[in-house]
């Protein structure tokens, strides 16, 4: 995975955070309200980052923090930051009414790379709607049955190119109304694009995270899953052939242009912080 600043940053922010939250009282909880931090050095692949908060001064709700990581080896950020102690019910409301507006969080990237798995966790921990292409797919298909799949190939329409359709303007619904929501496929560039237009069109913003991996490791899990019987029947065109028509459209999302991208190599599921994920997740829907 590598180690962008934002992440860094977000790191950094839940370490202050969580050396206060012990000391408020029932029904508070602190926001941060001003950040300044310097990326120092570099950390190398694989390296445990760290964070750590010291309170520096206390001026009623008003909290500063010195803040600083660390890859284990060397210091590689510093800064200073303040948090206001506040009612959380009360922030919450007014939080919601400002802040979580036209914003998307994509998750993209290789196939069998846990993004579903990835987006289903985003959208527990941030409580916002997510919305997976291929369950769009499997539900229309079991609406219209098997002789669906008979029309698309007639048309020399995949079932797929319509559940982006739908997924496309369900998103559009939510904009109209200053809603959020997570969108997970292995996306395309070129539904990327269509993504930023209706961005554009309602003044929105996007955080894409790009889930890759080993390609052969990917296609073994892919197999195995589809081995499993667990599969939607819409879904089981044959093995080699879908893996190798997809995945090179999914291996180009590393070179889309958005807002904010994050990539997360999950060739190993054990080795992905999942906590460092959410915190820049949350960090990007915090920021107006």
């Amino acid at each position: 995975m590598i180690f962008v600043r934002s992440m860094m940053i977000a790191l950094m922010e839940r370490a202050a955070y969580e050396l206060l939250a012990d000391a408020l009282d029932e029904g508070q909880t602190s926001v941060g309200t001003h950040i300044s931090v310097e990326h120092t050095a570099a950390s190398p692949v694989g390296a445990h980052i760290s964070a750590k908060a010291t309170i520096t001064s206390v001026r009623g709700r008003k909290i500063e923090f010195y803040i600083t990581a660390n890859d284990g080896k060397s210091e590689i950020g510093i800064g200073k930051h303040t948090r206001v102690i506040v009612d959380e019910i009360r922030f919450m409301e007014k939080y919601e009414r400002i802040y979580m507006k036209n914003k998307i969080i994509l998750v993209g990237g290789y196939c069998a790379a846990g993004k579903s798995t990835f987006a289903r966790k985003l959208s527990q921990e941030l409580n916002i709607p997510c919305f997976e292409k291929d369950k769009i797919d499997e539900t229309m298909c079991d609406g219209f049955g098997s002789e669906i799949v008979a029309i698309f190939e007639k048309y020399k329409k995949g079932s797929e190119n319509v559940a982006f359709a739908l997924m496309l303007h369900i998103t559009e619904l939510l904009l109209q109304t200053d809603k959020m929501c997570i969108l997970e496929s292995a996306f395309s560039l070129e539904e990327i694009d269509k993504i930023k237009i209706l961005l554009e069109k309602y003044n929105g913003k996007c955080l894409l995270f790009v889930l890759k991996g080993d390609p052969e490791v990917m296609f073994e899990r892919y197999v195995e899953r589809d081995k499993s019987g667990e599969r939607h029947w819409i879904h089981k065109p044959g093995y080699k052939n879908w893996f190798e028509k997809h995945m090179p459209a999914s291996c180009g999302l590393e070179g889309a242009e958005t807002e904010e991208k994050i990539i997360v190599d999950t060739t190993s599921f054990d080795k992905v912080n999942y906590d460092d994920l959410i915190a820049a997740a949350k960090r990007f829907i915090s920021v107006n």
